[in-house]
């Protein structure tokens, strides 16, 4: 039985989960995690409109829902009407089934659900219609091409509308590539993320997305089957293990059952895409690709977890010694450059290195560590009721008011929302603390360019 859990090491963030970003630019204006294209989704009253980076309402709050900002355009609703505007809050005339877009990651296409067909199709900066609303779904890749489904089918285009492949694909998009699947051919067609065939395989067996690679399976010339990741060398005959996940710099082996010492388990070990063994078999292990990290650990006889080692998969080592089953049940990764794994948090609440073990920053009597936020720690002070942020010489950057809140927004610039006891919020820019907006705006919701709600 396979043993792929999501175990209870979570990075730390402060009252919500880490938002990713969308990047990209259109006329000029950056996507920076919270700004769209330069505007922000934001409620006031009980209304929706939009911000723009200095804090100023430049469209008035009068919708029921907003969305953020993509290739000009925004999706709103407004008394049961769901349409697309442009940056001056103008109707564009394009009505929707429903207030909500998907963004391409380029900021130059939406994909959007007509009203009458309920069905998908994409619309460009300048209104026009590139691929016909008659898809079940439409999702972009990271390069801008655009995957169109209809069933469990799927058709491929490029950032343009130009048709590349046909439908009849099983599309798949890894790291650094994009695979067309045809199962009925045994064919893989590998394109890059610009959709330039790199590579056509025949004879492929399957053809799976394994986190962050595709994994497909052909037969040998000796009659064995054998699993492969598209663009690396690593190639493993399917008797001796199977390739479970793979990310970054490294990927996981699955042994299954009665291959060892013990029958009855699945044992995972992990490896650089080089071939370098990276840690020793163990018999579980959780994959958390959004922080970086891999951990393998070891179940004792009660069925409980008795030690364990993390990977960085990035860096493609393991960056903490050995952890004992107390250290497992009681310790979190904290990432404080939103890269590496080197800090972690254990049970007396301290940051400590996870390489050298040295303590970082300990907090005070009646403080806990709530979270990193552009290299710095958020701190609340349970005894005097407030949030502060120190660096990690304990200097004091930022503290809230006594019963405030605080939320973190990462991108690719920082954000972090101040909310007072009344439920109004305040805006202020993590590397520099400079407040975009205070109190007095009456904001009590955002809309950022994540598209999730604070």
């Amino acid at each position: 039985m396979k043993k792929i859990v999501s175990f209870a090491l979570v990075a730390l963030c402060v009252a919500c989960a880490c938002i990713f970003l969308l990047t990209g630019c259109a006329s000029g204006r950056v996507t920076d995690g919270a700004f769209s294209q330069g505007l922000m989704a934001v409620e006031q009253g009980g209304l929706w409109g939009y911000m723009d980076e200095k804090g100023e309402i430049v469209i008035d709050c009068k919708y029921d829902i907003a969305t953020p900002f993509g290739a000009g355009h925004a999706a709103v609703s407004e008394g049961g009407r769901s349409y697309l505007i442009d940056y001056r809050g103008t109707d564009s005339g394009i009505e929707l089934a429903s207030a909500a877009i998907v963004i391409s990651p380029d900021m130059k296409n939406i994909a959007v659900q007509d009203k009458n067909t309920a069905l998908f199709g994409v619309i460009d900066s300048a209104g026009n219609r590139l691929v016909p609303a008659i898809y079940d779904d439409i999702r972009f890749t990271l390069g801008g091409l655009i995957v169109c489904d209809m069933g469990d089918m799927s058709a491929l285009f490029d950032s343009e509308g130009k048709s590349l492949y046909p439908m009849g694909y099983r599309i798949m998009e890894a790291a650094d590539c994009v695979a067309l699947y045809d199962r009925y051919e045994d064919v893989l067609i590998v394109c890059d993320v610009n959709g330039r065939e790199t590579d056509r395989l025949e004879g492929v067996t399957s053809a799976t997305l394994a986190g962050g690679y595709v994994k497909y399976t052909q037969i040998a010339s000796d009659g064995s089957e054998h699993s492969y990741l598209c663009g690396t060398a690593v190639d493993i005959p399917s008797s001796q293990a199977e390739i479970e996940v793979a990310y970054g710099s490294v990927y996981v082996l699955c042994y299954g059952e009665g291959t060892q010492s013990y029958a009855g388990t699945d044992e995972y070990q992990v490896y650089t895409i080089s071939g370098l063994q990276v840690t020793e078999r163990y018999d579980y292990v959780t994959v958390h690709p959004e922080i970086g990290y891999i951990g393998c650990f070891a179940i004792g006889e009660s069925g409980s977890l008795t030690e364990g080692v993390i990977t960085d998969i990035n860096a493609g080592r393991a960056v903490y010694r050995t952890m004992t089953a107390e250290e497992i049940n009681s310790f979190r990764l904290i990432l404080l450059d939103g890269v590496s794994l080197d800090y972690m948090i254990e049970a007396d609440g301290a940051i400590y290195d996870g390489d050298t073990g040295e303590v970082i920053i300990a907090p005070g009597e009646g403080e806990s560590i709530f979270g990193s936020l552009a290299g710095n720690i958020i701190i609340e002070d349970g005894n005097n009721g407030f949030v502060k942020v120190v660096d990690l010489q304990g200097k004091v950057l930022f503290t809230t008011a006594v019963g405030e809140t605080l939320t973190s927004l990462t991108g690719r610039e920082d954000y972090f929302f101040t909310t007072d006891t009344e439920g109004y919020m305040a805006m202020y820019n993590a590397r520099t603390f400079r407040r975009v907006f205070g109190y007095d705006m009456r904001i009590t919701s955002v809309n950022p360019a994540s598209g999730q709600t604070i």
